[in-house]
């Protein structure tokens, strides 16, 4: 049930738990009008301004608008996939907007009905909405713990309120726009400054542990156990951004191959495709049954993959958001922890539970092979730029590098005294490496540069030495022809540079 006044104060509308929608005088009290609106009952109303439009929301997740005050019904509006929670008509006249129980607003022309917009962002249940007194701010409160400022023109957010320790129930704005009051399960009513409140904005680190990172372009992107994905910096560190949306704790990303798009896998079984620099949810993927441990692009971008605790590999279409094909389960694997497509062939690999790593053709669903070694769960994949190589770590502490081509286990990195949960093939440019030098970075201060100055510093000598020692065996043969001696020196070096090989 709802109530609603009108501006100038003089009529006043309700709906009814029994769906009985009734226009009433309030300087009289007498009942104006009444209708039967919702045979599955009232959940929220809106009166325009002037009063001559009334819009009521229900459990049977439509919109309708009627016209005052002989409440004929103008036009029913569809689209949410959950009840209407609260609704709102801008002071024009012009707009209606709902908020619903799929996480989502919408914004109609009253005119013709058009779905003008629909604005994703929060997290959960968004329980109110409200308009400013110019109608170029839409608010929103949410389950989520947030109350929300959308640009009502563009549908984009302008920013997000934090405080409330429990979920917000309900958020208005004053007249001018300047001012934003919400009150909350957490038994506060709490007042801030809009757009940039006083109370506004996340703080500048992630709120517990931080699952995944990923870096893009000029960008790294850390998700959390506190369920958002924060942008920064690569340079500097500077905070660049926060992405509000899923419930619990994100446990993946990934981003397209224009970099417009991001993706992240969610402890709450979703997985959202977020609009990069608009920093707003433009889908939610639904239908693993479990956590979505990761996620990962195509090489065209077109197709994403999603990994589950629920065994299966679902692969999504990127336009429309439709599920094209699911992978695995039917016991192969008691949970899948991460997955990757090969660069080259499109192939698609997952590992998981069973200490398996299992390659799939995504197009027709077959299995192509399985890559059996580890004697732990597999937590992670990564492959090299060329497609040859795979590289997998495990919760048995090794790491295991695999031909793709053969399918087979080229060797076993051993070092670790624990599970071993990323990895990841470097590439350095020699401006980095230069700049991580002069900051004081070496062998004795530096890990990564420990591990690069043995690979590379004993790999260049390798070749430096081999190259010499070729070009003397070559002067002597021109020399002295190809005699037993020198056939014998050429044959110890030949045996002494594939066992460096080796090692």
């Amino acid at each position: 049930e709802d109530l609603a006044l009108s501006g100038d104060g003089r009529r006043l509308a309700s709906i009814a738990v029994d769906g009985a929608l009734k226009l009433w005088d309030v300087e009289t009290g007498a009942e104006v009008a009444s209708v039967l609106a919702h045979e599955l009952g009232g959940t929220a109303i809106a009166l325009s301004a002037d009063g001559g439009r009334v819009a009521t929301g229900s459990h049977d997740k439509s919109v309708k608008l009627w016209r005052a005050p002989e409440l004929e019904l103008e036009r029913t509006l569809v689209g949410p996939e959950y009840a209407i929670s609260g609704l709102a008509i801008d002071p024009a006249g012009e707009r209606v907007a709902a908020s619903t129980y799929d996480n989502r607003l919408r914004i109609w022309s009253l005119a013709d009905g058009e779905l003008l917009h629909e604005l994703w962002g929060h997290g959960s249940w968004v329980t109110s909405c409200a308009f400013d007194g110019a109608g170029e701010l839409l608010l929103s409160s949410s389950r989520d713990r947030s109350v929300r400022l959308w640009e009502a023109d563009a549908g984009i957010e302008r920013g997000s309120l934090l405080g409330h320790e429990g979920m917000v129930q309900a958020a208005i704005l004053d007249r001018a726009g300047a001012r934003v009051f919400s009150g909350g399960a957490d038994q506060t009513i709490r007042r801030w400054r809009a757009p940039t409140a006083d109370e506004a904005g996340p703080p500048e680190t992630h709120d517990g542990a931080i699952r995944a990172c990923l870096i893009a372009g000029d960008s790294l992107f850390t998700a959390g156990v506190d369920g958002t994905l924060r942008r920064w910096d690569r340079a500097t560190l500077a905070a660049d951004g926060v992405y509000h949306g899923h419930e619990h704790a994100v446990l993946g990303l990934a981003i397209s191959p224009d970099g417009e798009t991001l993706a992240s896998a969610g402890s709450d079984k979703t997985v959202k495709l977020w609009h990069v620099r608009r920093k707003l949810v433009e889908r939610s993927l639904q239908g693993h049954q479990k956590w979505v441990a990761a996620c990962a692009f195509s090489p065209d971008g077109a197709r994403l993959a999603s990994a589950s605790h629920d065994g299966t590999l679902r692969l999504w279409s990127v336009a429309d958001g439709s599920c094209l094909r699911v992978l695995g389960g039917e016991g192969k694997s008691k949970e899948l922890h991460c997955c990757a497509f090969l660069p080259t062939k499109g192939w698609l690999l997952a590992g998981g539970g069973d200490a398996m790593i299992r390659v799939w053709d995504p197009d027709d669903g077959r299995e192509l092979m399985t890559l059996a070694g580890h004697e732990g769960p597999v937590r992670a994949l990564a492959i090299d730029a060329d497609g040859k190589r795979l590289a997998s770590a495990s919760e048995d502490g090794t790491i295991r590098l695999w031909s793709l081509r053969r399918g087979r286990e080229r060797a076993v990195l051993r070092g670790h005294e624990g599970a071993v949960l990323g990895v990841g093939f470097v590439a350095m440019e020699l401006q980095e490496f230069a700049g991580m030098i002069a900051q004081g970075a070496g062998p004795d201060r530096s890990g990564f540069l420990s591990g690069f100055f043995t690979l590379v510093g004993t790999h260049g000598l390798h070749v430096s030495i081999g190259t010499l020692s070729i070009l003397v065996m070559v002067g002597q043969i021109l020399t002295k022809g190809l005699t037993v001696p020198v056939l014998s020196r050429l044959m110890r070096l030949a045996l002494f540079w594939h066992f460096l090989d080796i090692v």
